[in-house]
């Protein structure tokens, strides 16, 4: 699966399609989800210059805002992962570097990471730039934001079963290990369940009344990102509910239905209320 550094892509988009072959080289299972990302952003690409954005340039400047929150939690540049990385994040690259974890979960949980830790804060920064905005304005961002994340979701969800096949080629598995790998999510449902929150968290980083709450609600964003990677990676019956759960009914229910022992998580996760921070990968 190697990737083409395709010049029409953005200079960000660039250094993902990079780090993909780079990874592919070394057999580097964070590949996965790398390899799904760039397949969406790529289809982000082509469908704003058809035309089917309100505001393509916009959704452009979004995208490669959300990048750059993947991408200082892998690229060095002399600094210390470990400091930089929110704990979804840490899970997602932890998992990916385990033999027991599934191609498909390294997709997931770096879809989830991604979304529910990235985008808001993402797409804050981008509002910020043009804040206060009409009602008008804002509901066309809105039009182009939903749009985006689900252009997002249905690549990643048609990926699932090629990044499954493509991590036979990768850790060099034997085949009949394939078959064990394709328990998969329907993302675009997953995304369109988390669509309404990451606004709404958006929205209230923008509009906090100072440091201290718009840090407050950061570390919930983080919090909530960080139960629903634990969720994803427990054998609860009730797992797919929990998961697909608005924010604020996620906060009540996780402690009470987190299963420690079956989560295959390294990490404890946080409690709401309590500094969430991030871990070594």
């Amino acid at each position: 699966m190697e990737c083409f550094i395709d010049s029409a892509r953005t200079p960000s988009q660039r250094r993902v399609a990079a780090l993909l072959n780079a990874w592919r080289i070394r057999g580097d299972r964070r590949a996965h989800f790398c390899a799904g990302y760039v397949m969406a952003t790529d289809t982000v690409l082509l469908t704003a210059r058809a035309g089917r954005f309100l505001d393509s340039a916009w959704v452009l400047r979004l995208l490669d805002e959300w990048v750059e929150y993947y991408l200082i939690t892998v690229e060095a540049e002399g600094d210390d992962l470990s400091l930089v990385t929110p704990p979804a994040w840490a899970d997602a690259h932890g998992a990916a570097a385990l033999p027991a974890s599934t191609a498909a979960e390294a997709l997931i949980l770096g879809v989830n990471a991604h979304i529910n830790n990235d985008l808001p804060q993402a797409l804050c920064a981008v509002l910020s730039d043009e804040w206060p905005l009409s009602a008008q304005l804002l509901d066309r961002r809105r039009t182009d934001f939903d749009k985006m994340v689900g252009v997002v979701a249905e690549t990643m969800d048609g990926v699932q079963t090629l990044v499954t096949r493509f991590d036979a080629k990768l850790v060099h598995s034997r085949p009949e290990s394939c078959g064990e790998s394709l328990t998969t999510w329907d993302v675009t449902r997953l995304a369109e369940s988390w669509r309404s929150g990451i606004w709404e968290d958006a929205l209230a980083l923008l509009t906090a009344a100072d440091l201290t709450w718009s840090t407050a609600i950061r570390e919930a964003i983080e919090c909530r990102a960080t139960h629903r990677a634990h969720l994803l990676m427990c054998q609860l019956e009730a797992r797919e509910i929990l998961v697909l759960l608005p924010g604020s009914a996620l906060d009540p229910a996780f402690p009470n239905h987190h299963d420690t022992m079956s989560c295959r998580l390294r990490r404890t996760p946080p409690v709401w209320g309590e500094r969430v921070t991030a871990s070594p990968i």
